[in-house]
């Protein structure tokens, strides 16, 4: 018998599966179903599964929907269908789904739905039942197992077509029973306690358990689940709770405080300063407005939060959790706001206003600057009792683990006094099923807890939620819902102008308008404006929206934006659900919500709110676009809906099949010292990884979140328009300030106020700078190395040089000395005014090219910038403002000046070094990492020019500042991701068994470098990530260059792919396309060398912008080509080799094709079936990209 036992595994649908579950559809399941689109199907599904086997054959499938399988039946009215129908009056959206294709492998029928319905009822902790609609009198005949699974619940009309089935939840995982705990309950939780934690029997001792169970008293109770006479859940409750300490630590102002509402409650006006008194204090910036998730969460100990309980020790208790495994249940949570004003106002005790900011003013970030004038606020100031119980211990089966659920409405019945339900874990212990019905709490900035706090209410087990279209009469309770947030007048206006006319005035385009509200027993608890999207070509060319969404398969008319969400945080966990309903209600199935910068100027910011459920949408990355040479395309450019000009913003998606797909909730405390590319790289991967959602990211920088330089050099790693649309802000919480120390043992990092920041994981990237060896520097002195240093740079020429004849200093022979002296040109000195001195360095030796370096230094000349070769600084005298220099061994030179600016030599800042040394990390020169960025302690990591690595790699000249800074942050986040992610493969350690350590990692993108040099040059250099300056073997140099275009040098390696460019131009410089040319073979770029050789190219500036070359510079091109060598790589024959291993073969007698031989390989290419299935593959890649490349011609027109 059990070798005809097959194992099967149930898993979420993908696209992917599509071929192999037309496979197993017959005509049976037509005939129950209809026809559909298996694509279609999975892609507007809010629950699709695929069974599959052993060998990855798929077996099985099941898309599920959240309105019935009948077209008589309107799915945004069917619940009015339903309750026509006393037999399935009970479903309701918020616990049925239908099923609308099941299909499965014949023979496998039975066990097959089985496994997916007990897969459904499992994920969806909220559906209690599935229906299925089949044709009438078709079932029972076509398949029993059906017929059984799904028992016919209600005879219809004969005028009815279809029949009503039901699958209850009971029958797959019943809901749990909930009793009161027993001492005899021991012998079944203890095997589970130990199987999860056994740091409490080795603490308290065996009987910990029973002891616990037999200490109950009025204060302190315990329940158990139970299964078949078994305990399988253990859950210890206390009505002891520190109130005031969770007060002082969490925002708590939408939930009254935790206490009961009371006359005597009132509001007290204090100072920014005097609400605040821990070390936090001069953090904070005075911007109040919460613009993300996520917080600065400080710790104290966990013990603090309930009050002593005998039961477990003549000492404090602890509010420990024994958690069970992660699952694939979605943990959702909404982040609360800052105190609502009228949180006193509701009789419940619950504050009805939730989150709301002006989404213009997204970025919050904390100094350590001096505050500026006092800002008054008012804190509430709660009266009443306390209305809080806490959860102190808690365990269960895990296979029971979705169910956990079923002990709360038992644990509130037992303190029938208290509205509040409160859990709190430590930031490293994943979230498990049970909080998805808690709301995590936003910690104050002042937070002295090392544990997050998750809140549930009384009402929040009601499950008659229902989301409707919003009424005329909705208004008032619409009003006191959303006072005291944000843009609360915007929400109104949208409300009144949907009552009035559904749609926006004629002036304002007209566009369609849905405002709909939810209620819990007649009361309002949310708003919600949609409009149609009008931007979908531009979100669509703009945004990688592609990787989540088919737009084949979504009419446009399905496309929304959110403009506003404002949900009570009682019901955060209904989240998504009131996405979903959104969704079938306004007969969308996609949405889409954009976060301005708080530089935008764009009208459109006064129509948004910040929406509360940021947190359970998709981040959408930006995408890369093609510059055009619109004069050359004239008719052939994209559309003007492609090409048109907006400021960019940061766009959050939801489709259909994403409403009730999971999320992993990270709590952990990740703090990253230093704004680099490179930190911004890692930030940028943790926050745009969809399935991950990371609640306590922290950056640490003098000057905030960067922006543009205008004086000095560019990586090109991230343009002002990627920032936005990254909006690090809205998920990173920025301390300004340096790290002058760490304290390993109690993880702190101390910031230069003196404040200490909590970490799990520090990340250490602040890259090198310039300075100066002048100490104390004087105001005059100065080292520019971010965006606020040339600013106040600027300030201080236009100050005391532009309407003077004072001269300013630029030393150095650095890239940043020449583009100061082109900044300060172009502020308005006179070219007399500078001093340019250069220590002993060759100029090419800057430029890594000669020609260059003589245009650039005959630019200077002319200019009349006074150019001084091969001196060093010596002194500066502040008190006659004179710079001293020395010559060889008897040349001196002193030069009077208003401002002096330090490019000669570059380290890591001193206080950093401190904090280094001082806690013992190891530092070699730079900070010592190993393969895996770690450093000798496993909770500090580094990367970037801070870093290298350690001498038993012996790769002491394998720096990372010779690579692209934003591949070192992708790279060091998939190290990290590695220990944080369930997904993710293990992390790399090094093998104990041969003591060998990892290899080095490896990177390809290219080193790019840009400035604005003297002359109203543009310059930009792409290089290979290599650590040698030497000249490649075999190496082709192409270089163009008139006094129209400029100069403009490409080396060709031996393998005929682009190596290096240099470009030096005054002509505006499509970098972003240019950049795209590296590593690509001369080739794809129109046989480029044979052009050259042949005196066809007379300048690479207009060769490049000719329309052939636009497809190269795609942001897709790469993965063309990855799947053209897929289809070169595969045998279309099983006894025929590839057209790879072809040409592998031929070269392995000789390393270069004979000429004969390539002329064979061409002939036989041609006729292949393999030439056929790449030329479908370019019409493929045109076609489907045709709104960036429409100057191509389509396949039909050839």
């Amino acid at each position: 018998m059990a070798e005809d036992t097959e194992v099967i595994y149930v898993r979420r649908a993908e696209i992917a599966d599509a071929k192999g579950i037309e496979a197993i559809t017959t005509d049976e399941t037509r005939s129950l179903f209809g026809r559909f689109n298996i694509i279609g199907t999975i892609e507007k599904a809010v629950f699709s599964v695929t069974v599959s086997n052993d060998l990855g054959e798929i077996v099985g499938h099941a898309s599920f929907y959240d309105y019935p399988n009948v077209k008589s039946v309107d799915p945004t009215a069917w619940e009015s269908w339903a309750r026509e129908k006393p037999s399935i009056s009970h479903c309701k959206p918020i616990n049925t789904l239908f099923c609308h294709v099941l299909v499965a492998r014949a023979g496998y029928t039975e066990g097959i739905t089985r496994e997916i319905l007990h897969a459904v009822f499992n994920a969806v902790p909220t559906a209690h039942y599935v229906v299925f609609t089949p044709p009438k009198d078709i079932l029972p005949n076509a398949s029993l197992a059906l017929n059984e699974l799904f028992p016919l619940v209600t005879e219809t009309p004969e005028s009815v077509s279809y029949e009503i089935r039901l699958a209850n939840r009971h029958s797959y995982c019943p809901v749990l029973h909930i009793r009161p705990a027993r001492v005899e309950d021991h012998d079944d939780l203890t095997p589970i306690f130990n199987k999860q934690n056994d740091v409490l029997s080795s603490t308290y001792g065996d009987y910990f358990l029973a002891e616990l169970i037999e200490a109950q008293d009025d204060y302190h109770k315990a329940i158990v689940a139970e299964v078949e006479g078994t305990a399988i859940a253990f859950m210890s409750l206390s009505a002891e709770v520190n109130v005031d300490l969770l007060a002082s630590c969490f925002e708590l102002g939408p939930f009254h405080g935790l206490r009961k509402v009371n006359e005597a409650d009132t509001w007290e006006e204090r100072t920014a300063t005097e609400s605040s008194k821990s070390s936090l204090t001069s953090l904070l910036s005075e911007t109040e407005q919460e613009s993300r998730p996520a917080s600065v969460a400080t710790g104290a100990k966990q013990d603090c939060v309930s009050r002593p309980a005998s039961a477990l020790s003549s000492g404090q208790s602890r509010s420990l959790i024994v958690e069970s495994q992660l699952s694939l249940a979605d943990t959702t949570r909404t982040r609360l706001s800052v105190i609502s004003q009228n949180s006193l106002a509701t009789a419940s005790g619950v504050s009805v206003a939730t989150t709301g900011a002006n989404v213009k003013s997204s970025v919050r970030e904390r100094s350590v600057e001096p505050q500026k004038p006092k800002k008054t606020i008012q804190i509430p100031i709660y009266k009443g009792t306390e209305n809080a119980f806490c959860v102190q211990l808690f365990c269960i089966d895990e296979r029971y683990e979705m169910r956990s659920v079923d002990l709360l409405p038992a644990a509130f019945d037992l303190f029938p006094d208290k509205d509040f339900c409160i859990i709190t874990q430590p930031h490293t212990t994943p979230e498990y099923p049970l909080l998805q019905n808690f709301t995590r709490v936003t910690p104050k900035p002042t937070s002295t807890l090392h544990q997050e706090l998750y809140i549930a209410h009384r009402c929040s087990l009601l499950d008659d939620v229902i989301v409707r279209q919003c009424t005329p009469s909705d208004r008032e309770g619409i009003e006191s819902t959303i006072k005291g947030i944000d843009n609360s007048e915007g929400i109104l206006n949208d409300v009144d102008q949907y009552n009035k006319a559904g749609r926006d005035p004629q002036d304002e385009g007209s566009t369609p308008l849905s405002v709909f509200v939810a209620e819990c027993q007649t009361q309002i608890i949310g708003v919600f404006v949609v409009r149609q999207e009008r931007n979908i070509e531009y979100i669509r060319s703009h945004y990688n929206v592609e990787g989540f969404v088919y737009y084949a398969h979504h009419r446009r008319e399905e496309h929304a934006r959110l403009h506003h969400f404002v949900l009570n945080p009682v019901f955060g966990h209904y989240t998504k659900h009131v996405l979903k309903e959104l969704l079938r209600l306004s007969r969308k199935s996609c949405m889409y919500y954009p976060i301005y910068p708080s530089s935008s100027e764009s009208a459109e910011i006064k129509t948004y709110s910040l929406a509360t459920c940021i947190n359970d949408l998709i981040p959408v990355r930006g995408r890369r676009q093609i510059v055009y040479p619109l004069d050359r395309l004239g008719e052939n450019a994209p559309s003007e809906r492609i090409l048109k000009k907006m400021d960019p913003f940061a766009l959050y998606h939801l489709n259909r099949k994403l409403t009730l797909e999971p999320k992993i909730t990270i709590n952990a405390r990740i703090v990253v010292v230093g704004a680099s590319d490179v930190g911004l790289s890692f930030l940028e991967s943790l926050c745009f990884s969809p399935h991950l959602r990371f609640n306590n990211l922290i950056l640490v920088s003098p000057n905030g979140l960067p922006k543009e330089q205008t004086m000095l050099p560019t990586s090109h790693c991230f343009s002002s328009s990627e920032l936005a649309q990254a909006s690090l802000a809205t998920w990173v919480n920025v301390v300004r300030g340096k790290i002058v120390a760490i304290d390993r043992e109690r993880k702190m990092a101390i910031v230069s106020s003196g404040a200490e920041l909590p970490y799990d994981l520090l990340i250490l990237c602040t890259g090198v700078q310039y300075q100066t060896s002048v100490t104390p520097k004087p105001k005059s002195i100065f080292a520019l190395n971010d965006e606020k240093d040339c600013r106040d740079a600027t300030t201080f020429i236009k100050k005391a040089c532009l309407d003077t004849e004072d001269h300013a200093i630029v030393y150095g022979n650095s890239l940043s000395a020449y583009s100061t002296v082109e900044g300060l040109l172009s502020l308005g000195l006179k070219g007399e005014q500078i001093e340019f001195v250069k220590p002993p360095l060759e100029a090419s030796a800057c430029f890594g090219n000669a020609t260059v370096a003589e245009l650039v230094e005959k630019e200077l000349r002319e200019r009349g910038v006074s150019v001084r070769e091969n001196f060093l600084f010596t002194s500066w005298n502040e008190t006659d403002d004179v710079a001293h220099f020395t010559q060889g061994t008897d040349g001196k030179l002193e030069l009077h000046c208003k401002a002096f600016f330090a490019f000669d030599r570059r380290g890591i800042d001193y206080d950093v070094f401190r904090a280094i040394n001082d806690c013992c990390l190891v530092f070699d020169g730079r900070l010592v990492v190993d393969a895996d960025f770690r450093t000798n302690d496993a909770s500090i990591r580094g990367a970037g020019s801070l870093t290298k690595f350690a001498r038993r790699y012996h790769a002491d000249e394998w720096s990372f500042g010779h690579f692209n800074s934003r591949e070192v942050g992708k790279r060091l986040a998939s190290s990290v991701l590695r220990d944080y992610d369930p997904v993710s493969e293990p992390s790399v350690q090094n093998d104990a068994a041969s003591q060998r350590p990892p290899l080095i990692p490896s990177f390809s993108q290219p080193k790019i470098t840009g400035a604005r040099l003297p002359g109203d040059y543009f310059y930009l250099h792409i290089r290979p990530p290599a650590v040698s300056e030497t000249k490649p073997p075999g190496e082709n140099v192409l270089v163009t260059e008139n006094s129209d275009s400029g100069y403009f040098q490409i080396k060709i390696d031996k393998f005929n792919r682009v190596h290096e460019i240099t470009c030096l131009t005054k002509q505006d410089l499509d970098a972003s396309n240019l950049i795209c040319l590296y590593n690509l073979n001369e080739k794809y770029l129109n046989r480029m060398v044979d052009r050259y050789e042949e005196g066809l190219i007379k300048d690479f500036y207009s060769f490049f912008r000719e329309p052939w070359v636009l497809a190269v510079f795609h942001d897709r091109f790469r993965d063309f080509q990855s799947e053209l060598r897929e289809i070169a790589a595969t045998r279309t024959d099983p006894d025929t080799p590839s057209l790879e291993e072809h040409v592998r073969n031929l070269l392995k007698v000789d390393k270069e094709l004979a000429p004969l031989d390539e002329d064979a390989l061409t002939r036989n290419y041609g006729s292949s079936s393999v030439k056929a299935m790449i030329d479908k593959r370019i019409f493929s890649f045109l076609s489907y990209n045709r709104y960036h490349l429409s100057m191509y011609a389509r396949q039909q027109m050839i």
